[in-house]
Formats: structure tokens, C-alpha cells, sequence
């Protein structure tokens, strides 16, 4: 069971470098598409596309590493104000709750990109298929799962605010 929790956790830090990787090229290239518009009066014309598209994965790669880290948006302060014994439980609940909600979209959002894929529909400036930036939200909410996962099997964190990279 360690040996599955270790290989989570190392595609779990895989997205997160991913993540960062995405979010340094769209701001590279969001400076040199304002040094070509300005000092070169040539703007590079798929930019801006391209740069939504990075932040979007910069975003789905990313939360997963803050899953696993417990550091995502939740309801602390409702957890405090249960006793000791039920913190976990609700913890627990909350966990479910989000893997319940990431598999729900991805449910209906699997279907939409296997239509963009028939279709052959491209991007207005960059024309890459659009099915590969929409797949970024699936595969980013599984790996939400993956560590809500880790985060289940694992012993909980004595105190629910700790956080384990």
C-alpha cells in the first residue's frame, strides 16, 4: 500500500512542476508578445490564446498538489466547532464530497472533448485541437482524486491545519 501512496504522491508532485511549468511559459510569453506589440509593433497573434490556455492547466495541474496538501478552500472553522471525535469523520465527509464532485465532472466533461475530438474543431489563432486544452480540467480533477485518495489511506495529520508536501 506504500509503495501505491509513494507513486500518487510522485505523479501528484509531477503535476505540480507541471503546473509551475505552465504558468512561467504563459507569463514568457506574455512578455515577449508585449515586447513584439510594443518596442517591435509585431504581436504575436496566438498569444493570448495560448496564455489562457497555460493558466487553465496552470490551474487544474496545480490543485492537486494543494489537495494533497490540504491546503484547497474548505470550511475550517466549521470543523472547529465539533468536538475532537467527529473532526475526522467530517473531515472524511468533506474528502468524499470533492472526489464525489470531481468524478461528476468529469462525467459530463469526458463526453465533450470525444465530440471535439469527431469534430475536428481547432482554436481561432493557434489552430490546435481544442481537445487538448479541455482535457487539462479532467485529467487535473482526477488527479484531485488521486489525492484525495492519498489523503484517505494515509494517517490524518494530528491537527487538521497541518500540511504535508
Amino acid at each position: 500500500m506504500g509503495g501505491l501512496l509513494n507513486a500518487g504522491k510522485w505523479v501528484i508532485r509531477a503535476a505540480e512542476y507541471i503546473s509551475a511549468t505552465c504558468l512561467v511559459l504563459g507569463c514568457t510569453i506574455n512578455f515577449v508578445n508585449i515586447l513584439g506589440r510594443y518596442f517591435f509593433h509585431a504581436p504575436i497573434v496566438w498569444a493570448e490564446e495560448i496564455i489562457q490556455f497555460m493558466m487553465i492547466a496552470g490551474v487544474f495541474f496545480g490543485a492537486p498538489i494543494l489537495t494533497l496538501r490540504r491546503a484547497h478552500i474548505r470550511m475550517d472553522m466549521m470543523l472547529t466547532i465539533f468536538p475532537e471525535s467527529l473532526r475526522r469523520g467530517a473531515d472524511v465527509f468533506g474528502q468524499v464530497v470533492l472526489a464525489g464532485v470531481c468524478c461528476a465532472i468529469i462525467w459530463l466533461g469526458v463526453p465533450v472533448i470525444m465530440q471535439f475530438i469527431d469534430f475536428g474543431q481547432v482554436t481561432d489563432a493557434a489552430a490546435i485541437p481544442v481537445a487538448i486544452p479541455q482535457s487539462v480540467i479532467p485529467i487535473g480533477l482526477f488527479l484531485v482524486i488521486v489525492a484525495v485518495i492519498v489523503n484517505l489511506l494515509e494517517p490524518a495529520p494530528t491537527a487538521l491545519n497541518q500540511s504535508e508536501p
